[in-house]
Order: structure tokens, then sequence, then C-alpha cells
């Protein structure tokens, strides 16, 4: 039996309370940290990635502002918006929703997809808006149908200038655009609009190679 004096009296520690108080809030740190970059940002993350593989910079929501030649209206702001040195990748919804037919039905905001590249060629307002699709980037720019110049019927051609109607109508575009996608020539500018279509790291890769195509066209 062992003696009441050999007995070893263990006294309180603050520093060992301390250090696992320290432990635990760290380990807490990095649980919170890992569970929003999942979660909550993940989407961001993703874009994140495919911006450091593909030299695109993931501009930040307050500093980011509407690219050429989207620059002029007023109505309509980025949602995301990542930049390389000839390309644009760009989410942007308007601020307003249009008046519902139906005062109990509820609409959403219009948003669109949009790859916009810098071209050589210079062009008056041009594209093929897709006829199935009930709205369309296209449909921003007021223009006139041309639909005698189109042999394929999924797209109509819309232009303001019936030379640059002509003009679009001679190259292979309309035969290799995939029928969700629009296509816009704006200036020096060609846009790509993949509403119809998630804005992701997936379909961006597609839509770049699209546009390399397109940009050897017009």
């Amino acid at each position: 039996m062992i003696a009441a004096e050999e007995i070893l009296v263990r006294t309180f520690s603050f520093a060992t309370l301390t250090t696992l108080v320290v432990v635990f809030c760290a380990s807490l740190a990095v649980f919170y940290v890992l569970v929003r970059r999942w979660t909550s940002h993940r989407f961001r993350i993703e874009l994140e990635d495919f911006g450091r593989e593909h030299d695109f910079k993931l501009v930040a929501i307050e500093l980011a502002k509407l690219p050429p030649p989207l620059d002029g209206f007023k109505d309509i702001q980025p949602r995301w918006l990542m930049e390389s040195k000839q390309t644009t990748l760009l989410q942007m919804h308007a601020t307003t929703a249009p008046a519902p037919d139906d005062p109990n039905q509820l609409i959403e905001p219009q948003r669109w997809n949009v790859l916009i590249r810098k071209i050589e060629r210079s062009w008056q307002p041009t594209g093929l808006r897709p006829t199935h699709h009930k709205t369309s980037l296209i449909d921003l720019f007021s223009l006139a149908s041309f639909p005698a110049l189109m042999s394929i019927e999924r797209y109509t051609l819309y232009s303001n200038d019936s030379a640059s109607a002509r003009a679009l109508s001679k190259t292979s575009a309309s035969s290799l655009l995939p029928g969700d996608i629009g296509l816009l020539v704006v200036g020096e500018y060609l846009l790509l609009d993949f509403s119809a279509r998630p804005f992701d790291p997936i379909e961006f890769g597609r839509l770049i190679a699209l546009a390399d195509q397109m940009q050897a066209m017009v």
C-alpha cells in the first residue's frame, strides 16, 4: 500500500491550458477556411485556378467594369470578369428586371455569358443570332435582320450595314458555330454569347478554341 507522502501531487498548469486553447483555435480557423474554400468560395477558387493555368486574371467585382464594346450599356453590370492579353471572359447581368405580364410572376434580371476577343479587322455591328433563343446578346444592339442572306435556319443574320452582313454570310462561321452560341462582331472585337451554357472553366476551354476558329474567319 502506497504511503500518503509518496503520492505525487500534480499542480494546475496555466501554460498547458494556454497551449491547448491556442492549438484548438488554430485548428478551428483552418477548418473554417477550408470549409469556405470548398463551399461558398469554391467557384471563385475554380476561376482562380483556371486563371493561373491559362494566364487569365480574375478581376475583383468592386473593380470590374464592362469592357469594350459593351461599356456603353448603363443598365448592365459585370458579375464575373476574367481578362487575358487578348481575351475576356465575362458574366454580366441587367440591374433591373423586365416588368412581368402577370403581377404574381417573378422575373429575374437577364444574365449573359460572353467571350470577347480582340481582332484585327474592324466591323460594323453584325452577328448571328440563334433563332430558337428567346433572348440574345445581339438584341442589345437593335440591329436589322437579313434573312435572305442566310441558308441555315438555326441562325438569323443581323447587322446595321448590308455590306457587313453580306461579308459575314460568305464566311463559314454559321456552319461551324454550335446552335446554342451567338456570334457578334463589333468594331475590332469578336463576341461569343454562350449564355445558354454554364459559366465555368470546362466551357471556357471550349469557347477559347471556338474563338480561335472564328477569329481566323472574320
